[in-house]
């Protein structure tokens, strides 16, 4: 696995955890805090969207075995989904 997928991972995680701790936060707060935690909730939605992208293109192009490739987009397709679901 290349340097960079590492640090796309790295930079993935951070990035949804901290959304994910901001929306469970959100709910007790005043409304127009409230509404300035869900924007960056959703500019944080878009990077990681951007990120994935990133991810599969590094796939693409660094991965050359076959099965390996293809256990790692479907690790991205769980990504997405992860995004989708508990993003809301």
């Amino acid at each position: 696995m290349s340097a960079l997928l590492t640090s796309y991972e790295s930079d993935y995680r951070s990035t949804f955890d901290d959304a994910r701790s901001r929306l469970q936060t959100a709910p007790t707060q005043a409304l127009s805090e409230r509404n300035l935690t869900l924007r960056q909730v959703e500019q944080q939605q878009e990077e990681l969207v951007d990120l994935i992208d990133q991810m599969e293109i590094e796939v693409n192009s660094a991965i050359p075995n076959g099965q390996e490739r293809a256990n790692y987009k479907a690790k991205l397709r769980g990504y997405r989904k992860q995004v989708q679901n508990d993003l809301r």
